[in-house]
């Protein structure tokens, strides 16, 4: 089984701002006043509660300084927890010249906050929650499922604000995860109500339709892929069809019923070299019925009617893809239907 990666399931910027477009205005801060001169450009305050980062005149002045003796240079600052001192090092008086505020540092802030919501999903969820790579799971546009970073996000977000709108912290929380009701996104995950990308679904056992290449005037398409009782007969394969001749050079052609069809199509499905390589039915005549596809499936192409607003065109070339998935179905509605997929033409 493939590892765990162990990184953030989203990122610290827009992935929480949407979320909440007003989050940085709970990087809150607090003046510092009362400094007193202890010699030279060396003021201490005391009594100010915990300083993670100090602002001077609304700058980061960044790093504290490991101890109170290294604290020499202007901007330099260390603050002592056992004894609540702070001691700042400033040229001009900074109880006159600057303005000091104590805060925390607001992208340590977030990305713990992504850090320990990372951290909860996985251990809710309590399986593998795996990265995206290439066109895996290409309905996200993330490194993760959107679902996932979702959820992540929202848990984020509400641990930031929580200290200061315990409510709306709750509210926003339950879209993720919500203990009383069940119905948050991570709690519809666990029970299996929603996938994950990897995970094997009655919809993948059925068939995935995905269009690649359609001519603009195409009008026809894949109307049903049928799924008899214990097949697929594959573990994993995303299978191609096209379009190998519409008998008219190229110009298109309708499949009409009542016509004998021109219209020949192919189905390529992997081997040992790849997918989509071994073509396993060869210019086929589309006859409007179910006819073979691949691993005991079977394809149904759209009919057009003798009306022009309903026609049924293919081009040369037009190609789809069908990902069958034969694994045992892991989560998701419908499992043991036998119901197929539909496509839009």
């Amino acid at each position: 089984m493939p590892s765990t990666n162990y990184e953030a399931l989203c990122n610290i910027n827009d992935d929480l701002q949407v979320v909440l477009p007003t989050l940085n205005s709970y990087n809150v801060r607090r003046p510092v006043e009362g400094f007193i001169q202890s010699s030279g450009i060396i003021f201490t305050v005391g009594g100010v509660g915990y300083v993670e980062m100090l602002f001077r005149d609304g700058k980061e002045l960044g790093t504290a300084q490991s101890s109170a003796s290294d604290v020499t240079s202007d901007g330099q600052y260390f603050y002592d927890e056992d004894t609540d001192l702070l001691t700042v090092a400033s040229a001009l008086d900074p109880s006159t010249e600057h303005f000091y505020e104590a805060g925390l540092d607001w992208k340590n802030t977030r990305q713990e906050a992504v850090n320990r919501a990372s951290a909860f999903v996985r251990e809710y969820i309590n399986r593998p929650i795996r990265r995206i790579y290439g066109e895996e799971g290409s309905e996200s546009t993330g490194n993760y499922q959107d679902i996932i970073v979702r959820s992540t996000s929202h848990l984020a977000v509400a641990s930031i604000v929580r200290p200061y709108d315990f409510e709306k912290a709750q509210q926003i929380e339950g879209i993720a995860y919500n203990e009383e009701t069940n119905t948050g996104l991570l709690n519809l995950i666990k029970k299996g109500e929603i996938p994950l990308w990897d995970d094997t679904t009655a919809r993948k056992r059925d068939g995935i339709v995905k269009k690649i290449s359609v001519n603009a005037s195409s009008t026809g398409g894949i109307a049903d892929v049928l799924v008899p009782e214990g097949s697929p007969y594959v573990d994993w394969d995303r299978v191609k069809v096209i379009i190998k001749d519409d008998g008219n050079s190229g110009s298109g052609a309708n499949l009409v019923s009542g016509s004998v069809s021109t219209i020949k199509y192919s189905v390529f499905t992997k081997n040992d070299d790849g997918i989509k390589i071994e073509e396993t039915v060869k210019d086929e005549p589309l006859n409007g019925g179910y006819q073979e596809l691949a691993y005991g499936t079977y394809i149904r192409w759209a009919i057009g009617g003798t009306s022009s607003s309903t026609t049924a065109k293919y081009y040369t070339n037009d190609e789809w893809e069908i990902e069958f998935d034969g694994q045992p179905i892991e989560s998701g509605s419908g499992i043991g239907a036998l119901q197929v997929i539909r496509s839009d033409y």
